[in-house]
């Protein structure tokens, strides 16, 4: 028999489950695996409810609030009460006290087990799904209580409840933390906990994921990126994905490794974006502003890497000085921390040698020059103060303007795909200072830009020395 299919089977006779006889003959692994399938699939579903019914027996519990006499089917409708306490609306105390009096109703004398079994269900759904918000989660914590009180047994009919009661104490989550910490896995740790697939990305989760990158200390960092990873490519995971980020952006840059701090910028760029981007930048509220500064830092120091090794790539291969790139590289570096938006723009064959040397996948996206002449050219654009400022390539000029002047854009929409060309650049109106990069060596163009960035931005480099 398949091992997987065994651990499954040993699982099961731990939680006291009553076997059949297919589970005694394991020569029919067929007939078992199918039967373990819907014993698991039965025991963590709730009974559904079509989005019509569901604002009916709300319009009558609104009702109840209202001191008004309506009656609730014990059968249809009890049930599925606490799948009310789910939704976003905020009520007042009043409708949620008629609502639990409501369900307390399932644990009466006669009512069938049926029904209180699938009031309980739903009740430690409701119970989980709104885990952490204290006001709902109290009460539905006291009425799991009572239903427990009346019928221990009820703990049986939800599966991945069977010896693990104290998930319903407080703080509950902090055992699904350390099983993640135990399976080095978010989703190893689920499939452990037989948790539904329904819950699997709901509050509770969210606050064992919190937990464990709040626990994990630097020398855990592979364990950390690799529950990052997992979440990051989940794409039903993205609501966990800040609070991971916080922790593993401090970590990785108190270890001052290159190769993490790539590995981290590149999945955190994929799954939340860029904060500096409009469109992203919601995805970011909940991570410290320390720590996106650490992030932003990182985009901004390689797209000047991208933009420099393009043209130490690129300049070999028309009649211009190898060195000159360098004098402006060393010169930048020390405007990066008065850098805020950056943004590399790439020929088509300045792109290719990006892709061959795996650094287009390293940026939030470069945009696309397509202009005559531009197949080898790249420019980097970058922000400082109130001004944006433009360096091209090979001899290109640097120029300067107003912010929200600039002919290029430092963002684009999702999936658009509009090129530029450097003339859009050389024959924009509004610049306000264009600079030749003249006797390098001598640091000349170097000073005045130095004094313009002073006078104007009000920004002064650490180190002032150019040559």
């Amino acid at each position: 028999m398949d091992k997987s299919l065994l651990h499954s089977l040993e699982r099961l006779k731990s939680f006291k489950i009553r076997l059949p006889d297919v589970c005694l003959h394991p020569g029919r692994p067929v007939e078992l695996e199918k039967w373990i399938k819907k014993t698991v699939s039965s025991s963590c579903s709730r009974p559904a409810l079509d989005p019509v019914t569901m604002e009916e027996l709300y319009a009558k519990v609104k009702n109840q609030e209202k001191n008004r006499k309506v009656v609730l089917d014990l059968r249809r409708e009890i049930p599925f009460l606490p799948v009310l306490l789910t939704r976003d609306r905020k009520e007042k105390p009043r409708f949620y006290e008629v609502l639990l009096q409501d369900i307390l109703q399932a644990i009466g004398n006669g009512v069938r087990r049926s029904v209180r079994r699938n009031t309980f269900r739903n009740l430690v759904f409701a119970y989980f799904t709104v885990y952490g918000q204290p006001y709902k989660g109290e009460r539905l914590q006291k009425c799991i209580s009572l239903f427990l009180q009346k019928d221990p047994e009820l703990l049986k009919s939800v599966l991945y409840l069977r010896n693990r009661k104290q998930l319903l104490k407080p703080n509950g989550h902090k055992l699904l933390t350390r099983e993640i910490q135990n399976r080095r896995g978010f989703h190893k740790a689920l499939e452990e906990f037989c948790w539904p697939v329904n819950l699997w990305y709901g509050a509770f989760a969210q606050w064992a994921v919190k937990d464990f990158f709040q626990l994990e200390e630097e020398d855990d960092w592979d364990d950390l990126f690799g529950v990052l990873k997992e979440i990051c490519e989940d794409k039903a995971c993205e609501n966990m994905v800040p609070f991971a980020a916080e922790k593993i952006i401090y970590l990785t840059d108190r270890s001052g490794d290159g190769n993490r701090e790539k590995e981290v910028r590149i999945l955190l760029l994929q799954a939340l974006g860029d904060p500096r981007d409009p469109g992203s930048r919601l995805n970011w509220v909940d991570v410290d502003e320390k720590a996106q500064e650490i992030f932003l830092a990182w985009l901004k120091k390689n797209d000047l890497n991208l933009f420099f090794t393009i043209i130490s790539k690129t300049v070999r291969q028309v009649a211009t000085s190898e060195n000159m790139w360098k004098y402006r590289k060393s010169f930048w570096e020390k405007y990066l921390d008065a850098m805020y938006y950056t943004r590399v723009f790439l020929g088509p064959e300045a792109e290719q040698i990006a892709r061959q040397m795996d650094l287009a996948k390293q940026g939030m996206g470069f945009g696309r020059l397509n202009g005559s002449g531009d197949s080898l050219r790249s420019l980097l654009m970058f922000s400082i103060g109130d001004y944006v400022f433009i360096e091209a390539s090979h001899n290109g000029k640097l120029r300067v303007w107003k912010r929200g002047k600039e002919p290029l854009p430092f963002y684009q929409a999702k999936y658009t795909y509009k090129g530029f060309s450097y003339t859009d650049v050389t024959q924009a109106s509004n610049i306000e200072e264009e600079f030749v990069h003249s006797s390098s060596e001598t640091g000349s163009w170097q000073r005045k830009v130095n004094d313009w960035v002073r006078r104007h931005c009000g920004v002064r480099p650490k180190e002032s020395r150019w040559r």
